[in-house]
């Protein structure tokens, strides 16, 4: 991931490296999740992952993420963060940091392994 990472409408420039290795394009006003060089690391919300963030034996950190629309999502939520974090360390002894992004705070910074600070918003 380069820069920032925002969720949002495409514009149809953007960059998706597919599986198989080919470049495709989301379609303009397509939701995808947009780091600051154009590449798209998933498209159609998160229903098509990027080879480009896909974990691999080299990766050092990941990024998941858990969206919920559902009646009962702002007590779900909180309870499925700390079940993902108590797998990663219980299981992965990594440790996690969480957060739940809302409209009043669209922001999630994370260290970034090489290049100072990203944000997910």
């Amino acid at each position: 991931m380069q820069g920032s990472l925002q969720v949002g409408p495409a514009d149809g420039s953007e960059r998706y490296l597919s599986f198989g290795g080919e470049t495709e394009h989301p379609e303009p006003g397509e939701i995808s999740f947009i780091d600051g060089a154009g590449n798209a690391h998933a498209r159609r919300w998160t229903h098509r992952q990027s080879g480009l963030s896909a974990v691999r034996d080299a990766t050092s950190q990941v990024l998941i993420v858990c969206e919920a629309l559902h009646p009962s999502a702002a007590a779900d939520m909180p309870r499925l963060l700390a079940a993902i974090a108590g797998v990663l360390r219980d299981i992965w002894s990594a440790p996690a940091r969480t957060a739940i992004l809302s409209a009043q705070a669209p922001v999630f910074e994370v260290a970034a392994a090489h290049d100072g600070r990203r944000r997910l918003s």
